[in-house]
């Protein structure tokens, strides 16, 4: 052996003592530890190692191991081929700039040159995708020559290839608004938040997104590119008789439209409707547009929209800070939809159409987790003091909550429950909180009926809870709620962080970056 992986099996081999045989094992997982490419061994297996049986051989909890390996070699063959494309790049820069050597790639007038040195379209033939594909790549390779700690926690496999790339475009995002020191500790931050648990992508773009309006300049959207952006497109499915239309409107009006139809299909009209209330929305949205019933909707439809605006009681929750009601400070947060700027919240708060009132909310400023909720209030007869609780607001807190006598969960534990969680408490689930079932998380009458034994779950998560083999859960009295898996593993969520702005984001990572 001559401290190279073993590749093959020599002809010899079959000659090889016990020993031997050992020593190679031994070696090839010694130089695996110490490599990025070190998990490749583990996903196919030690060519060294004759007790490697397949897949088949494993145990629940190996086939999970090995799925994550499998998983993070994707990640490292992420970096090694965005390595690859972008020397590849340079060297197509440098021929170019030997061809014209007068002329800035940048700023040529006679299109001669290529800031990518055409290499889109050879790379683009060689890899069977599209140029555009090639462009995001070439992205990627540049953006993580910018942000060294996230390169290296991909070449070391800890992250998931496309959490990676879309934490790159936020920190990119980010970079005109902060500091080259800030960015870095921002980076830090997220990438130890990002390891300390499984994170999926959706909760990486809300935090990021919030951090994002919490630091961008309050002059106005008109600034901002997507504002002049508003478009609709149609795009046909691949397969049936479906499209999908995509509208890129201002997010007051996007939330708007989707307030609007939730609250047009919340109960159907007619007893022989039995569609969902999702498809109800897409034919009553078909229906306002065009006027006429929609390809699957009913002639109800039509009577609905005619006689909803004076009629429709729209719903809509906006948790924003006091100091934001005027338009300025903390990003607000739409339940189901996620944070928008304070000039967006402010003017969904006090939309002259829609029956809005105030509902306090009081949460621990260290951990945003939420302590207690008021009663809601008209805006236009909030008492003095309300907004701070005196006079005029009634107070409920968490902790005050006492457990009732039977299984149903009164209105104001419930309306806590749903505030505290704000959506269902499964890892990675963003189902809204007010759309789950309130469940006893040790089941009743076990488990009393209390704040401290009730979750949200949705009905999928609810019923994983209950019937999945080998499934359990657990919740502390702060609310956090421990998973367990059929092999073993803990898996925790937390209640909703309230917390406002984003400057608990940057404070610097504890200790080292843990793994994956």
């Amino acid at each position: 052996m001559d401290g190279t992986l073993v590749a093959g099996r020599p002809e010899d081999v079959a000659d090889w003592t016990s020993e031997e045989w050992e020593a190679a094992l031994e070696q090839s997982h010694t130089i695996a530890a110490r490599c990025h490419w070190g998990r490749f061994m583990s996903v196919f297996g030690d060519e060294a190692d004759l007790a490697f049986q397949g897949p088949s051989g494993l145990s629940d909890a190996a086939l999970l191991d090995r799925l994550a390996d499998a998983e993070a070699l994707v990640t490292q063959l992420m970096v090694e081929q965005s390595s690859l494309l972008r020397v590849l790049r340079e060297r197509r820069l440098r021929d170019q700039a030997v061809d014209t050597p007068d002329h800035d790639p940048q700023s040529c007038t006679r299109g001669c040159c290529d800031a990518d040195g055409w290499v889109t379209l050879e790379v683009a033939q060689a890899l069977a995708v599209t140029e555009r594909q090639v462009h995001r790549r070439l992205d990627t390779a540049e953006r993580l020559t910018r942000y060294r700690a996230v390169a290296e926690a991909m070449r070391d496999g800890l992250l998931q290839s496309w959490t990676a790339t879309k934490l790159l475009e936020h920190l990119d995002l980010l970079a005109p608004y902060v500091c080259a020191d800030r960015l870095d500790v921002i980076e830090q931050t997220t990438l130890a938040w990002l390891l300390d648990r499984p994170r999926t992508v959706g909760q990486l773009n809300a935090r990021m997104r919030r951090l994002l309006l919490s630091l961008r300049p309050e002059d106005g959207d008109e600034s901002d590119p997507l504002a002049s952006g508003r478009r609709v497109d149609v795009v046909p499915a691949e397969m049936g008789d479906l499209a999908t239309v995509v509208a890129q409107v201002p997010e007051v009006d996007a939330v708007a439209i989707a307030g609007t139809l939730r609250a047009l299909a919340a109960e159907p009209v007619n007893p022989a409707d039995l569609r969902t209330r999702d498809q109800r929305e897409a034919d009553l949205l078909t229906s306002c547009l065009t006027g006429v019933r929609a390809a699957h909707g009913f002639d109800d439809d039509l009577e609905l929209i005619a006689r909803s605006p004076g009629s429709l009681s729209v719903r809509l929750d906006v948790t924003i800070p006091a100091s934001s009601l005027r338009g300025h400070g903390a990003p607000a947060h739409i339940p189901g939809y996620g944070v928008v700027p304070a000039a967006a919240g402010a003017a969904l708060a006090g939309a002259a159409d829609c029956d809005v009132t105030t509902r306090p909310l009081v949460y621990d400023p260290g951990t945003g987790r939420l302590l207690g909720s008021g009663a809601g209030l008209d805006c236009g007869q909030r008492p003095a003091g309300a907004g701070s609780g005196e006079g005029g607001s009634r107070m409920s807190w968490l902790h005050d909550v006492l457990p009732a006598s039977g299984y149903q969960h009164p209105p104001v534990m419930e309306r806590l429950v749903h505030l505290r969680d704000a959506t269902c408490r499964a890892p990675g689930c963003a189902r809204r909180a007010q759309r789950c079932d309130c469940d006893h998380v040790v089941p009743y009458p076990d488990g009393p009926t209390s704040v401290d034994n009730t979750c949200c779950l949705c009905r999928r998560h609810h019923r994983l809870k209950t019937h999945a083999p080998g499934w359990s859960l657990s919740m502390a009295r702060d609310g956090t709620a421990t998973w367990t898996t059929p092999t073993g593993r803990t898996l925790r969520t937390d209640p909703a962080d309230y917390r406002d702005g984003g400057d608990h984001l940057t404070a610097a990572p504890d200790g080292d970056i843990p793994p994956f």
